[in-house]
């Protein structure tokens, strides 16, 4: 499969997870993924995943209905290390985690408005509490994840189920000794500098 007709299938699973979001900030996501899956002339080059054996693990112990769209564009997906991108993220805090931004300002596919990706996260790590103005959800796709919001304790969450964040919560959450895959979307005031750790 060539890498437009992979990141296309990628782009079109992405949308059809942020269907189930019933939000603005959730319609805006799933129609800039379908509007980018239409985009001539789409063109990848292949890349190198950082930790391939990671996403394989928390896809082989429990992941949604058609995971095959993104492991067939793996190979043409994007990392970039967190806290290269967040200006207050210090780098012992995304030892842990790989994230790919597919549509955005940074993405692979521009757009002004919007960030969308991929998060991975190692087993056994713990992302700390963070605030940020940008709205936020995330879809687990693969593996397990617990999540916290405003201190309350950690607790497991659903394949499939919409984790969202308003504007300017504070939220954390750890894998256990599973790791876990979600996609992702910022929405509103996107500006990575506006990232706050707790």
């Amino acid at each position: 499969m060539n890498s437009a007709e992979a990141i296309g299938k990628l782009l079109v699973f992405m949308a059809e997870q942020f269907d189930h979001e019933s939000t603005d900030g959730g319609s805006e996501a799933s129609l800039a993924l379908r509007n980018a899956a239409t985009l001539p002339d789409l063109e990848f080059a292949t890349t190198t995943c950082p930790k391939p054996d990671l996403i394989q693990s928390a896809v082989s112990h429990k992941a949604i209905d058609g995971i095959n769209a993104l492991l067939n564009a793996l190979p043409f997906l994007e990392w970039f290390d967190p806290s290269e991108a967040f200006a207050n993220m210090a780098s012992d805090k995304s030892s842990g985690m790989m994230p790919v931004e597919v549509l955005g300002p940074d993405g692979m596919i521009d757009h002004p408005t919007i960030r969308i990706g991929l998060y991975v996260q190692d087993p056994n790590f713990f992302y700390p509490a963070r605030r940020h103005p940008a709205e936020e959800s995330y879809i687990m796709i693969a593996g397990e994840g617990f999540w916290s919001a405003e201190g309350q304790e950690l607790s497991k969450r659903a394949l499939g189920e919409v984790i969202f964040h308003p504007s300017n919560i504070s939220h954390a959450n750890e894998t256990r000794d599973v790791p876990m895959v979600a996609f992702w979307r910022w929405s509103g005031d996107i500006d990575y500098d506006h990232y706050y750790p707790e």
